[in-house]
This record gives structure tokens, C-alpha cells and sequence, in this order.
């Protein structure tokens, strides 16, 4: 049993100690098993044997008998010997007697006689047993969870000798091997050892001694780093097992890498760029397309390629892996360690450096990533700041503009293309204007879309763009959208003229306020130099009290050049007036009222601001320098008097804009009125043909929406003739807004009918809402004939009451000049207060006058006579208060005033027989007035027949307007035939007025066929400018060609003066210098030209300027 026992211990062990995988080969544990076991066997043997000759021995067993059955010691040994041999003389009976007792004494059972031997040999036989069963069921558990396991232990056991054989383990291998490294560079060395757990790596480098160290593998693997490898380097590895690699060298060597590098880009000539230069490091690039780049450096060893390329993610569709190709890629030719090249980039991205050593070998130093974005030739923007938006033509039909365009290198030149579509919808051929800008990146330019000789014809529309053109080598062009400018109507150039006057009147007020600022700090200028002035606070001793100081100086010379400015804006603004009489008589659309109005008004701005005024300011302010303050004091008390003087009549001027921007109001809001509801007939006669009731909804609407306009404009006509106290002017019109108001509401159910088809009812109600505009129409024309009718009889009773003034005064003048005939100088001292009475007096005739008057030319002429009586009667004041011995006497001065008291009563008692007309003309002014009347008829009918053709009207409708258009011609016609008709020796107009005639009898003859076309128009267009050239030849003045002999009178003889540059024809305003002009854009040079032509041709057309007196 112990041997069994032993026996499953050595299996037990055995699983135990094998490894997982089985025993390796070479243990000899499997054999110290075995040995363990069989030397556990001899030893067990060889202790029963020992055990057996002494423990069994007969003395010992005798021993145990004889004390197991109480023997006496000896006893059983002695019997037992007896009976193998007696000795000599030992009786053999008593041997057998002895033997029988002892026998006698062993009667038990044989098998308890050991006694004390059979209690150990139990003992030791259940130890066995209990051994036994311990180890076999380790035994079986351990083969029932491992038999694999207990199969390759108990295995091993059967063949020890086997598994101490030493193994075939493969041979080391050891990489890099015999390699060239980088100079300094860490050398990482792996090695493949299988069936190994360290290996021994041993290195020496030349000139040092050997070295060595163990590492531990990790899966038959391991890695060990050999630092900084300076110097050629022998290197092997050696196993536990004497296993050996080869031995191997590392070889240092320089890396590979760029030394110098050059990076030149070249730009594109049209972008003015400078070519730039980099080295190794190279700044991330923006640069334009066609950029031109150079390279060109040496390698540290030769190359054996070199360049540059930019890769680009790629997915591979079979297996989704992303790889990196090679997009663009710039290829340097090499020349041993040199390397050049140029290159022009087409993509924008992250370039790297390639350098390929001559044995394959990439560089181990790149100069950092070339990072390009390519930047191409933006194209380049224009933009039209001014207008900005489709609108209406000025009336002068020039259109300023400003442009701004830019460009990332240059623009080359801007075109600005025009073209004309017609009433009839045909597009005109294009008329483009260039710009040149000389290649600046930026410009803003003010051109002017002149179309003053395109002879427009109503209907016709307006459309341009602008292009832009850079300088690059293929241009690259920008256009903006299509503007549209549509002709202004006769009402939108009314409109516009009444907005010119209302800004003009506010310009007035402003120059009013300005003029009053200046008045009051040139008085507290005087007042501070009249103190120092004053006798009581002077030292008379002291002359230096008497000289201006350089603040004062400067003080004075600000006041002088304020007063400049302020006669230059006045001038301006008389510049202003007469381009707005230019303008409505170039489009004959002005009534003579309002063009005698305007030529009013530049009288009073001329008169306000005379060239003589301007030319005294220049000299004082030259002689600020040498003035003293006596002097200074003089000038300063002159021109605060002039200031006063002129915020005066600045008060008294804004009355007379606001009366004429009030009338152009009211003539412009008929003049819509009526032109509205010439266009609601027509759409009310085209709804009854019942086509297209979406359009003629639309077109109803927008009627609706041009009425709600004029309604906005009546309330302020009605706010206007509220403030100016026109209360029967302003009823009129309120009745004509509720007219409006009922034609409103009649557009808007006849364009509720029409789109739900419902032509008859839409017509009938459009017919309701065109007879309301036309009642509205009649109705303000008839408020602004009262308003008219109103002015005139107050102008009349304002002349009748001054002729009647006038003539008083001039009789207690002429008894007062009576008086003064052989008066003492004590009565002509007492006669001043008299003189002055007649002064006031006629002072207060003038502002009479001119409050209740108009300022038209015949009470103009009337203020002017007056004007001349005071200046005579303020000689005649002045005469009375001086009476040194060469003083004039005031007899004369009374005489003249008495003269002119009488010229003045007789003038305005003419002219109050017809206010508002002036003095009578010659023989050709009634027949320009029919002319103008005949023009303005014209007009109209152009008018008219141009809305015709956008309306898209249906042939019934169009054939109505076409018969109404063909009468309206028709009275032209037989009206111009009357003035043919007129005796030959009266004044003839420019022009045939027969021709004329004819032309008008034909038109009305084409119109009445319904022949309407583009010639028709523009024949139409034709005669309305021929009838306004005829009308403008007999505003000249008349002369004949007869020679008249008349006797010489009186006359003055005066020296005849050096002729002036005015009277040379020289340029009154002078351009600016040439190189100013130069630092210009040739649109701002136009401009400027422009500005001075008309400068000095107002100058040249209206002549010398008059004064103040």
C-alpha cells in the first residue's frame, strides 16, 4: 500500500509541476520523479529487509511472546533453542518438558502472541492505507479536470530520458544587421530569439571598449536602443544557450538634408507686384493665379530627385482604406548636390518637399510645408451710388451719376452703356461710353447721362448699366443691373420745378438766418472798436491806440470774407434759377407765368448781391492790413449796415419764393389731376372691350395708387394756402379732395369688378372715378384762377394806392421846395423834420408796395422809381442839414424828388391797369404768347398720344383717344393757320408758320386715320420744339434795318477808361491751374470745365450787374 501511495504522489507531483503546455524539452524534472519514486521503492525495500533481520529476529519475537503471554523472560527463547540443539549435558527431556510448558503457556490464538509486534505491523498497515486512499482520489480528480494535462505529466514520467535531450532551438536573428545610420542618431536593434527568455547584447565602438547587457524577451522577442551612434559600431547578441548571431556594423553617416534653399515668386505683370524672395522657411502665401516660382538650393549629399507635391485623400472602394496621391506636383532638376526650378501652382493647399538621396534614400531634414492659397482675379465691383434706383429724368434730361468701382489689382476702364426702348417696345442700338481709369484699383467717377439731343419721345424709357473692366491679361468684366429712367410727364416736371423753388425758398431763409448771424457780430465788432475809439478811455498822447492788432486784423478779414461768402451763395443760388428757367424752357413745359416768376426772382437775387457789393468787400478785405481803427470802424459800421440791409430784403425775397413755389404747386397738382383723368377715360373705355381683365386691374390699381399721391399732395397744397392766408384758394381745393377722394374709391371697385369679370360694371364705375378727376381737375384750376385773380386785383389796389401816395407826396415835396427858395439857413434848418416826414413817408410806400405786390416787372419797375425819389430826397435831408458853402443846394435835390415822385404815380397808375403784365411790349409779344400757348397745346397732345401705346388699350378704347388726340391736333392746326394769316409787316417769328400749319394738319390727319407709329411721334416731337424755337426768336428785342437821323442832346463827357477784360471777352471766372486740373479724374475734370462754362456764360448772358442804392 505505501508503495501504490508513493506511487500516486509521483503522479500528483508530476500535474502539478508541468507547465500548461506540457513538459519542455530538456527538464529533468520527469526523471527526478522517477528517481524520487524508485528510490522511494529501494529504500522501502531495503528498511523491510533491515527491519526484517532485526526487528523479526527470534530473541525479538520471543521478547514479545513471552511478555504477551506473561512468560518469564528467556523462557521461550531457551525452549526453543533446546529444541534445535541441546547443549552438552542438558537433559533432552527436561529440554522437552520445558518445551511443553512453554507450549502450554501459548495456548492462545497464534495471531494475538506477537502482542506488542502485531500492534505496529496494524499500525503501520492503516498509515498505508489511509495514504492510499488520500492520494487515489487526488489521483482521479486530477485526471477528470485536466486529463490533457495529466496525460502530458504522466507521459513525461514514461519517458524522462526523452525529455532531457536539449532542444533544436532556432538560431537568433538580430535586425537592423550591417546598416548605415544617421550621425548621432538613436539605432533601435530587435531581436528574435525563440525558446529564449534573455539574451546578451554585446557592442563596441571603434576606439572604445566592448560592452554588454541582458534583456528580457518578451514572446521571444526584445528590443534594445543604442544611443548616439557617433562612430562606427560592431554589435552581436549571444543566448543562455550559447547560441551566437553574427556579428554586424553600424555605420554612422551624415543625413540627408536641404543646406540651402531659395524661394523666388514672380506675380503677374498686370497685378504690380514686386517679385519677393524667401529662404528655407517659407511664410504660408497667398498669391494670385499665374504666380511664376523659382527655386533653387543644395543638399548636405547628392540628390537623386527633388521636389515638391501636394497630396490628396483617396478611398479605395474595395476595402474603404484611404490613401494619400500626389495631386500636384512640381518636379527640380538636380545636378549632384544642386537643385533648380520654376514652377506655376494651379491648386491651393499644403505642399511638401521631396529630396531623394542617389541610393534611394528619402531626407531625414524637410524645410517646413509650403502652405499656397491661390488667390484668382476676383472680378470687379461696380456699383451706381447715384441715383441708385430706377427714377424719373431731371428736367434738363441730364442725368448725373456716381460710380465706384474697384478692382484687386487694377481696373482697366468703365463703360457706361445706354440704350432707348421705345413706346412701342423696340430696343435702340446701345450707345456706350468708355472711361478710362488708368489702371487704379479704386475709383469715383460723377459721369453725366446727357440726353438732351436724343429727342425722347413720350412713352420711351431709359436703360443703362455700367461694365468694368480689369487689366488683367484676360479681363475679367462686371456689369450692373439695368437702370431704367422714364422721361418725366409734364405733371412730374412741374413737380419738380415747384420742388427746386420750395428748396430755393428754403435756401433763402437759410442765407436770411446766415445774413442776420453775420449782422450781429459784425455790430459787436464795431462796438468793441468804437470803444477803443472813445475819447474818454484814449490816451491822446499814445498813437499806437489808433493801430489794429493782428487778432483784430483777423477778426475784420473773417467778417469781410463771411460777407463774400454770403454773396457767393446768394449768386449760386441765382445760378440755380436760371438753370431752372434753361431747363423748363429746353422741354417747353413752362408756363409764362411761371418763367416770368423765375426771371423775377434772379432779378431780386441779382440785385440782392451786385458785382459792385463784391468788388468793395475784395478791396476792404486787401486793406485789412493798412487799416487803422478809425478806418476799421468806418468799414466795419459800412457793411454791418449793408448786412442789415440785405437780411431785409432776404426777408422780404422769402415771401416772394414761397408765393411762387406755392403757385407751381397748385399748377402742378391741376396738371396731375388732369393728366390722371385723362388716363382713367381711357382705361374706362378699354375695360368695356373686356380683354385682359388681370391688366387692366393692375392697371386700375395703379391709377388708385397715383391718386392716393395727389390726395398726400393736396393736403399740403391746403396746409401752403393756409399759412399764406389763401382761404377761398384753399376751399377750392378741399372741394376738389373730396372729389378725389370719391374718384379713389370709384378705382377701387372698378378694380374689384374687373378682376372678377365683371368688364361692363368695372367700365361704368372707371367712367365715375374719370368724370370725379375730371371735376377735381376743373375745380383746382379754377381755385388757382381766384387765388390768380386775388393777387392781381391786390396788386392793382397796391399800385392804384401808390400812384395816388406818390402824387401827394410830391405835391407837399414840390410846396416844401417852394419854401426853400429864398429861405434863411434858420428856416431851411427848421424844414429837416419836414424833409424827413416826406422820407418816412415814401418809405412806407415802398414796403406797402412791395408787401402787396407780386414782384413782377411792372411793380419792380414801380419800387425802383420809388426807390429813386428817396435817394433824392435823402440828398435834399442831407442838403438841409449841411450848410457849409459847398454844399449843393436842396432846392435841386427837391426838384429831382419831385420829378421822380411824379415819374413813380405815373408808372404805377399804368401799371395797375394790368398788374402782373408789365409795361406794354412790342408788336411780336402777342404773337410769342400764342406761340408759347400753341407749344403748351402740344405738348399735351404728345403727351396724350405717348400714354396711348403702354397702356396696351384694346381697338376701341385706342381708336377714342387716338380721335381725341387727332381734335386737340386739329386745333393746333387751324389756330397756327390764323397766325399765318397775319398781315406781313407785324414781327414773324423763326420758322414757317404755313409749314407749321401744314405739319399739324397732316399729324391730326394720320391721328384721325389711327395711324400711330413711331414716326407719327416723332414727327409730333418735331413740331413741338419748332413751335418753341418760333415762340423764343420774338423774346429778342426788335430792331429794324431802316435808318433814322435824330439831333444830339445834352450828354456828359467823361474820360474814356481802359477796356477791361469783360468788355476783351475774357473769362471773368478763371480755370484752375493746369496741374490741379491733372490731379483730377477726367470725370471730375469735366465736371469742373462744365461748372466754370457755365459760370462764365451766365455772365456773358446776362451782363453787368446793377447795384444797391
Amino acid at each position: 500500500m505505501w508503495l501504490v501511495a508513493a506511487f500516486a504522489g509521483a503522479l500528483a507531483l508530476a500535474w502539478v509541476v508541468v507547465a500548461p503546455e506540457g513538459w519542455r524539452q530538456g527538464t529533468s524534472v520527469p526523471l527526478l520523479i522517477d528517481v524520487l519514486v524508485v528510490g522511494m521503492c529501494v529504500s522501502g525495500w531495503l528498511v523491510h529487509r533491515r527491519l526484517s533481520g532485526s526487528w523479526l529476529r527470534e530473541r525479538n519475537v520471543a521478547n514479545s511472546i513471552e511478555q504477551e503471554v506473561g512468560m518469564a523472560p528467556g523462557v521461550l527463547r531457551g525452549s526453543l533453542e533446546l529444541a534445535r540443539a541441546l547443549p552438552p549435558g542438558v537433559s533432552s527431556g527436561l529440554a522437552d518438558q520445558a518445551a511443553q510448558d512453554a507450549l502450554g503457556q501459548l495456548g492462545g490464538e497464534h495471531r494475538d502472541l506477537a502482542g506488542r509486534m502485531t500492534r505496529e505491523v496494524g499500525r503501520w498497515m492503516r498509515r498505508g492505507g489511509l495514504s492510499l486512499t488520500v492520494m487515489m482520489p487526488l489521483v482521479a480528480v486530477l485526471t477528470f479536470a485536466a486529463p490533457g494535462r495529466s496525460l502530458m505529466a504522466w507521459a513525461g514520467l514514461a519517458r524522462p530520458f526523452e525529455l532531457m535531450a536539449g532542444p533544436t532551438l532556432p538560431a537568433l536573428v538580430v535586425t537592423p544587421g550591417t546598416v548605415e545610420v544617421l550621425r548621432g542618431s538613436d539605432v533601435t536593434m530587435e531581436v528574435s530569439a525563440p525558446g529564449r527568455t534573455t539574451v546578451t547584447v554585446h557592442w563596441q565602438a571603434a576606439g572604445d571598449v566592448a560592452l554588454r547587457e541582458t534583456i528580457d524577451l518578451d514572446g521571444d522577442r526584445g528590443t534594445f536602443i543604442l544611443q548616439s551612434v557617433t562612430a562606427r559600431t560592431e554589435y552581436w547578441v549571444q543566448a543562455p544557450d550559447g547560441a551566437m548571431s553574427p556579428r554586424y556594423e553600424l555605420q554612422p553617416v551624415d543625413p540627408l538634408l536641404v543646406s540651402d534653399l531659395i524661394v523666388r515668386v514672380a506675380f503677374p505683370p498686370y497685378t504690380g507686384r514686386s517679385p519677393e524672395e524667401y529662404g528655407v522657411v517659407v511664410p504660408p502665401l497667398e498669391v494670385p493665379v499665374g504666380s511664376v516660382f523659382s527655386f533653387e538650393g543644395r543638399a548636405s549629399r547628392p540628390l537623386l530627385s527633388a521636389g515638391l507635391e501636394r497630396f490628396e485623400a483617396e478611398v479605395e472602394a474595395v476595402d474603404a482604406q484611404t490613401t494619400e496621391a500626389p495631386v500636384e506636383a512640381a518636379e527640380f532638376s538636380v545636378n549632384g548636390r544642386g537643385f533648380e526650378g520654376q514652377w506655376m501652382p494651379r491648386l491651393s493647399g499644403l505642399y511638401e518637399w521631396r529630396f531623394v538621396g542617389i541610393e534611394g534614400e528619402p531626407a531625414e531634414i524637410l524645410p517646413p510645408s509650403l502652405g499656397l492659397t491661390m488667390v484668382p482675379d476676383s472680378d470687379p465691383s461696380i456699383s451706381v451710388l447715384l441715383p441708385g434706383q430706377d427714377t424719373l429724368l431731371p428736367v434738363s434730361l441730364r442725368q448725373p451719376l456716381i460710380l465706384e468701382a474697384s478692382d484687386d489689382y487694377g481696373l482697366d476702364h468703365l463703360a457706361l452703356v445706354v440704350y432707348r426702348v421705345t413706346a412701342f417696345g423696340d430696343r435702340m442700338t446701345p450707345v456706350e461710353q468708355p472711361m478710362t481709369v488708368g489702371g487704379t484699383r479704386g475709383a469715383l467717377l460723377r459721369p453725366v447721362i446727357d440726353l438732351t439731343s436724343w429727342e425722347l419721345l413720350p412713352g420711351d424709357t431709359i436703360r443703362y448699366f455700367v461694365r468694368a473692366v480689369d487689366n488683367a491679361p484676360i479681363p475679367n468684366v462686371s456689369e450692373t443691373r439695368e437702370y431704367v429712367l422714364r422721361p418725366p410727364t409734364a405733371a412730374d416736371l412741374r413737380r419738380e420745378a415747384q420742388e427746386r423753388l420750395d428748396d430755393a425758398a428754403r435756401g433763402v431763409e437759410q442765407l436770411a438766418n446766415r445774413a442776420e448771424e453775420r449782422a450781429a457780430e459784425t455790430e459787436e465788432l464795431e462796438r468793441e472798436l468804437s470803444s477803443q475809439l472813445d475819447p474818454q478811455s484814449r490816451d491822446p498822447r499814445d498813437e499806437t491806440e489808433d493801430r489794429l492788432d493782428f487778432d483784430q486784423q483777423e477778426e475784420i478779414r473773417e467778417a469781410l470774407e463771411a460777407q463774400a461768402e454770403l454773396l457767393a451763395a446768394i449768386d449760386s443760388l441765382e445760378m440755380e434759377m436760371a438753370e431752372l428757367n434753361r431747363d423748363l424752357e429746353a422741354t417747353g413745359l413752362a408756363d409764362p407765368e411761371l418763367q416770368e416768376e423765375i426771371r423775377e426772382l434772379q432779378r431780386l437775387m441779382d440785385e440782392l448781391a451786385p458785382e459792385s457789393l463784391e468788388e468793395r468787400l475784395s478791396e476792404l478785405t486787401e486793406r485789412v492790413d493798412e487799416m487803422n481803427a478809425t478806418d476799421a470802424d468806418q468799414a466795419l459800421e459800412e457793411l454791418a449796415a449793408d448786412q442789415e440791409a440785405l437780411r431785409d430784403r432776404l426777408q422780404e425775397a422769402i415771401e416772394q419764393f414761397e408765393q411762387a413755389a406755392l403757385e407751381q404747386d397748385f399748377r402742378a397738382t391741376a396738371a396731375e389731376a388732369e393728366e390722371l383723368a385723362q388716363q382713367e377715360q381711357a382705361l374706362a373705355d378699354a375695360m368695356k372691350e373686356g380683354d385682359s381683365p388681370e391688366m387692366r386691374a393692375e392697371q386700375q390699381e395703379a391709377l388708385e395708387a397715383r391718386a392716393q399721391d395727389l390726395n398726400e399732395s393736396l393736403d399740403s397744397l391746403q396746409e401752403r394756402l393756409a399759412e399764406a392766408g389763401e382761404e377761398q384758394a384753399r376751399e377750392a381745393v378741399e372741394q376738389a379732395q373730396n372729389q378725389g377722394q370719391q374718384a379713389q374709391q370709384s378705382m377701387s371697385e372698378a378694380a374689384q369688378q374687373a378682376r372678377n369679370g365683371e368688364p361692363q360694371e368695372a367700365s361704368e364705375t372707371a367712367q365715375q372715378a374719370a368724370e370725379a378727376m375730371r371735376q377735381m381737375s376743373q375745380q383746382l384750376q379754377q381755385g388757382q384762377r381766384q387765388m390768380a385773380q386775388q393777387d392781381m386785383e391786390a396788386a392793382r389796389e397796391a399800385l392804384e394806392q401808390t400812384a395816388t401816395d406818390a402824387l401827394s407826396l410830391a405835391r407837399e415835396q414840390s410846396a416844401l421846395q417852394d419854401r426853400m427858395r429864398g429861405a434863411t439857413p434858420e428856416e431851411l434848418a427848421n424844414m429837416r423834420s419836414d424833409e424827413a416826414a416826406l422820407l418816412q413817408g415814401a418809405r412806407n410806400m415802398a414796403d406797402n408796395l412791395s408787401a402787396e405786390t407780386a414782384g413782377d416787372q411792372g411793380s419792380n419797375e414801380v419800387a425802383a422809381q420809388v426807390g429813386r425819389a428817396m435817394e433824392a430826397m435823402q440828398e435834399a435831408l442831407d442838403a438841409l442839414e449841411s450848410q457849409r458853402g459847398d454844399a449843393p443846394a436842396p432846392e435841386s435835390a427837391a426838384e429831382e424828388a419831385v420829378a421822380a415822385l411824379n415819374q413813380a404815380a405815373v408808372m404805377a397808375a399804368s401799371a395797375a391797369k394790368a398788374p402782373g403784365e408789365g409795361p406794354q411790349g412790342q408788336s411780336g409779344d402777342q404773337v410769342t404768347e400764342q406761340l408759347q400757348e400753341i407749344a403748351q397745346q402740344q405738348g399735351a397732345v404728345n403727351q396724350r398720344t405717348g400714354q396711348i401705346t403702354p397702356m396696351n388699350l384694346g381697338q376701341q378704347a385706342r381708336s377714342n383717344q387716338l380721335q381725341e388726340a387727332a381734335s386737340g391736333q386739329q386745333r393746333i392746326a387751324e389756330q397756327l393757320g390764323q397766325l399765318a394769316d397775319r398781315p406781313p409787316d407785324q414781327a414773324q417769328p423763326l420758322g414757317d408758320l404755313e409749314a407749321l400749319a401744314q405739319e399739324a394738319q397732316a399729324l391730326a390727319e394720320r391721328l384721325a386715320g389711327e395711324s400711330l407709329d413711331v414716326e407719327t411721334l416723332q414727327r409730333q416731337e418735331r413740331l413741338f420744339h419748332r413751335l418753341l424755337d418760333a415762340g423764343r426768336s420774338l423774346e429778342k428785342d426788335e430792331f429794324s434795318d431802316e435808318r433814322e437821323s435824330t439831333a444830339p442832346g445834352e450828354f456828359e463827357r467823361n474820360d474814356v477808361e481802359a477796356l477791361s477784360s469783360d468788355d476783351l471777352g475774357g473769362l471773368r471766372f478763371q480755370l484752375p491751374p493746369t496741374e490741379e486740373l491733372q490731379r483730377l479724374s477726367p470725370a471730375q475734370r469735366q465736371m469742373v470745365l462744365e461748372y466754370f462754362e457755365r459760370l462764365n456764360r451766365a455772365e456773358r448772358r446776362d451782363g453787368p450787374r446793377g447795384t444797391i442804392r
